[in-house]
């Protein structure tokens, strides 16, 4: 049976399944782990603050069932993501990532979204998140910086 979570029901799993975490895993003070809900697989997330408005999550997950993500319409970062292994299936809104595909989005209004995974897999991979200020920092630091990447990738720029 494929379980259908939104975000208040992802978050309740987190309480009610707590999963964990190599008991080796070794953290400096700046940064955090989350583990999986032991109902849907094993694994965690790894979370680090790298400098103000810059975050970077690694997470390893194996998944022991189907489910589906149904994401409402939200304000979001910058991200930048990479699965070096596994799939996500999305429809309409975004691609499959996985394989050779991988996940670059703008900042502002996210639309709402339907994200499939699949059990007996692994994903693995990472993500990187920047404010928007940070983001237009960078880039503007950078020669021959294209104003046209700024637009499509921060709003209000």
């Amino acid at each position: 049976m494929t379980l259908i979570l939104d975000g208040t029901a992802w978050e309740e799993l987190f309480q009610q399944f707590p999963g964990s975490y190599p008991p080796d895993l070794i953290l400096d003070d700046f940064e955090t782990v989350e583990s999986f809900p032991a109902c849907l697989g094993r694994g965690y997330t790894r979370s680090m603050e790298l400098l103000p408005g810059m975050w970077l999550d690694v997470f390893d997950r194996t998944l022991y069932q189907d489910w589906i993500f149904r994401s409402s319409v939200c304000d979001h970062a910058v991200q930048y993501s990479v699965l070096l292994t596994g799939f996500i299936h999305h429809e309409d809104t975004y691609p499959t990532l996985g394989g050779q595909r991988s996940y670059v989005s703008g900042s502002g209004i996210s639309p709402s979204y339907t994200a499939k995974y699949e059990r007996s897999q692994r994903l693995a991979g990472v993500s990187i998140h920047l404010l928007p200020a940070v983001m237009e920092e960078f880039l503007m630091e950078m020669p021959d910086s294209p104003r046209s990447l700024l637009k499509v990738l921060l709003k209000n720029v």
